[in-house]
């Protein structure tokens, strides 16, 4: 974070690597849902974020943090309107008169922790990466196998390989060429080992480590990605419990293929027989 003085206007100059602020705010939204392209959409004139109170480092101000709250606007609404489900529009459209809906909209970013905790130490760095907690000691001990001198242990970490090295492409090529086949061998020596002790419990996916992957989640987690999640809590009008059911069939059949494209291994398996229970 830097931010440009101003002796004139009493803004001092800041310099910081990470800036906690935390902020109470109310906004309002207006959302309509699109029956011609199916989403969900709202106009940037409909979302307004009113600053209630704010904490922060010495030096911040509240007029800062207005401006601060107006530059990650955009990225929020397109958040919420984006976490609301298609198949809700959908719902929506059979419904025989007016209906309201009243909720909670929960937004939150990866905190600062994270990116110094190692990663075999961080159920959330696990759940990011969908590696187990073996898979991220791997990488430690691949690491100590090619005789690194200096480990990466944790994101940031990560993040400041890669800022060193990328800006040289021919030597971050040879270098990403290098981790791959070193990430592959090392999987393929660690595999080889398990079905030694017991063939009847291997399981390859849980053995296999890819040093592309680390570099996707940390680009990934560098754009400081923010989950929203709504809680509904009162509902108000006419709905067909038929409707209801099929808007959740259809819900849960949509989050389960997603979950089971994207997984592998046993986490794949469980996901298909959660998609063959629900289409049963």
């Amino acid at each position: 974070f830097k931010l440009a003085g101003d002796k004139g206007k009493r803004i001092p100059k800041l310099k910081m690597e990470s800036l906690k602020v935390t902020v109470s705010l109310t906004a309002s939204l207006v959302i309509s849902y699109d029956i011609k392209t199916s989403t969900w959409i709202s106009n940037p004139k409909d979302f307004k974020l009113e600053l209630l109170s704010f904490k922060g480092p010495y030096g911040i101000t509240k007029s800062m943090v207005g401006i601060m709250l107006s530059i990650i606007s955009p990225t929020i609404r397109s958040k919420v309107v984006n976490s609301l489900p298609v198949e809700l529009g959908l719902l929506a459209r059979t419904l025989p008169s007016p209906f309201s809906m009243r909720g909670e909209f929960d937004i939150t970013g990866p905190e600062l922790s994270l990116l110094s905790t190692p990663f075999e130490k961080s159920a959330v760095m696990c759940q990011m990466f969908e590696y187990t907690t073996q898979q991220m000691e791997m990488f430690h001990y691949l690491q100590k196998s090619i005789d690194k001198t200096k480990f990466i242990r944790n994101m940031q970490d990560l993040l400041e390989y890669y800022r060193t090295y990328v800006k040289h492409k021919d030597v971050w090529n040879s270098l990403l060429s290098l981790w791959n086949q070193a990430s592959r061998v090392y999987s393929e020596k660690i595999s080889n080992l398990k079905v030694e002790m017991d063939p009847a419990i291997f399981d390859p996916s849980s053995n296999q480590i890819s040093f592309n992957h680390f570099l996707t989640v940390a680009e990934d987690f560098r754009r400081k990605p923010l989950g929203a999640y709504f809680k509904l809590q009162h509902i108000d009008g006419q709905i067909s419990l038929n409707h209801i059911l099929k808007f959740t069939t259809q819900l849960l059949h949509r989050k389960a293929t997603e979950a089971s494209n994207k997984s592998v291994g046993a986490k794949q398996i469980r996901m298909q027989l959660m998609l063959d229970r629900i289409q049963a």
